[in-house]
């Protein structure tokens, strides 16, 4: 019985040394192209499907976007700009035909709206007034992996998992334009390229829990508790009788 308080009590300790492990986000919106259902994409999460439009199409399990007037309208806003939010995108660029382009947008100019894109000169746009130094857009071919989370007053933005741009920001506009893909919510500003994936989510998404790459490193008040099991496990070996214990007779 001894030995189990003190077991108890470490474990206590460990975790209260560890921390509170981090919330993970919550996934709101999944899109995978693969399917474009009577002119629409499907959201095989929280059932906001997209419209095709201008000639938008999927194929290949990609939403295909030509850059001249095609793009996907939605019915409601996908991003939830009120609070803490991560966007992932997966993206293959194709020569700028309009120069300023928008891979994703909702809300309205000054709001300050919401975007993911490209500011004509090799460089990205990150909603109004936030252009990223030091992080030029991907050459032309290949997918590639985008992340941006905003909390806690920081907006961070990431290419394939490299060291992200980080700033603070004050946040986005609610209102304005239902999202859009490939389009701007005021001015043309279309896409060129494919998009194969899109996920948002509540929450400060890691790229592991964006790209579903996670699973494969325990949290610390994991690594306590195993630590702390495996102890208690030989001590309750080291005091259990071997087979030739003769026992002790009472005196």
């Amino acid at each position: 019985m001894r030995i189990a308080r003190l077991l108890c009590a470490a474990a206590l300790a460990a975790t209260a040394i560890a921390g509170p492990a981090a919330a993970a986000a919550t996934l709101v919106h999944a899109y995978d192209f693969k399917t474009g259902n009577g002119g629409l994409v499907l959201d095989s999460v929280g059932g906001a499907n997209g419209q095709l439009l201008n000639g938008a199409s999927v194929a290949g399990s990609a939403l295909v976007l030509d850059g001249l007037d095609d793009y996907v309208q939605f019915g409601a806003k996908i991003v939830d700009t009120a609070g803490p939010f991560s966007v992932y995108l997966r993206a293959e660029f194709q020569p700028d035909l309009q120069g300023i382009t928008e891979l994703i947008s909702q809300g309205f100019s000054g709001g300050p709206g919401f975007y993911i894109g490209e500011d004509g000169a090799g460089g990205f746009r990150l909603g109004d007034y936030v252009a990223p130094s030091g992080l030029g857009v991907p050459a032309v071919g290949g997918f590639h992996d985008l992340l941006l989370t905003f909390g806690a007053g920081a907006l961070s933005f990431s290419i394939d998992n490299a060291t992200p741009f980080t700033t603070a920001f004050g946040g986005f506009t609610t209102g304005g334009v239902d999202t859009r893909l490939g389009h701007q919510f005021c001015c043309a500003e279309y896409f060129h390229g494919r998009l194969d994936t899109l996920k948002t989510f509540d929450g400060v998404a890691t790229y592991a829990e964006a790209t579903g790459a996670g699973g494969g490193v325990p949290e610390p008040q994991a690594w306590a508790m195993m630590i702390l099991g495996f102890f208690g496990a030989g001590v309750l070996l080291r005091r259990r009788p071997g087979p030739g214990a003769i026992a002790r007779a009472p005196a």
